[in-house]
């Protein structure tokens, strides 16, 4: 299903700490798509963590380009959408990292 771009925009975001901080970066977007004739409008870009900054300008600089890009929907719900679907690469680190902690737990409890 092919979705129009309404709005896009990256949302940059610095943040101070000890070793000099970073900055995070973050898609917003706004797209409308038409399933069985009628009008919705999404704003989701992924399920699951955020976008790495290059990711992210990646992503923006496609949306400009074509005004135009691939939507997944719901078909019970055609009113959920999202651009990128799947499990984002975050997510998947962050799942790991807890399934990690919980063995190690578990390895000094059974010791």
């Amino acid at each position: 299903m092919k979705a129009e771009v309404i709005f896009s925009r990256i949302e940059t975001r610095h943040h101070g700490g000890q070793n000099g901080g970073g900055t995070s970066a973050k898609i917003r977007l706004k797209y409308r798509y038409f399933v069985g004739g009628r009008e919705y409008t999404g704003h989701r870009f992924c399920f699951g963590g955020g976008s790495a900054h290059s990711q992210a300008i990646a992503t923006q600089e496609l949306v400009e380009e074509t005004s135009k890009f691939d939507v997944s929907y719901c078909r019970s719900c055609p009113s959920l959408s999202v651009a990128k679907p799947g499990i984002q690469q975050d997510s998947l680190t962050v799942m790991g990292f807890g399934l990690g902690l919980l063995l190690l737990m578990f390895c000094f409890i059974q010791a």
